[in-house]
């Protein structure tokens, strides 16, 4: 993935060979990366701003979002801080 505005990589992808290295079989297909999101409860903020864009609708309470890539086989290729 690319962050347009400041015109660099947020999320890093080895290149074709690692990711294959890396890789399995699922249902006929080749899977090479995982991507998956969680979010953590957190303490209601003070500020209103931060309650509006920490709440989230789905979850019915304040949360972070943790985004993770990883390989089949659990090598990860990255976390995110949380937001």
């Amino acid at each position: 993935l690319y962050n347009y505005t400041k015109r660099e990589r947020f999320i890093y992808f080895p290149d074709k060979e690692e990711r294959i290295k890396h890789s399995m079989h699922f249902d006929g297909k080749t899977v090479v990366v995982i991507i998956d999101g969680s979010e953590q409860g957190v303490a209601k903020p003070s500020q209103k701003w931060l309650e509006q864009f920490l709440y989230s609708t789905k979850k019915g309470k304040h949360t972070f979002i943790i985004l993770l890539v990883c390989a089949p086989d659990g090598t990860i290729y990255y976390v995110s801080p949380s937001y």
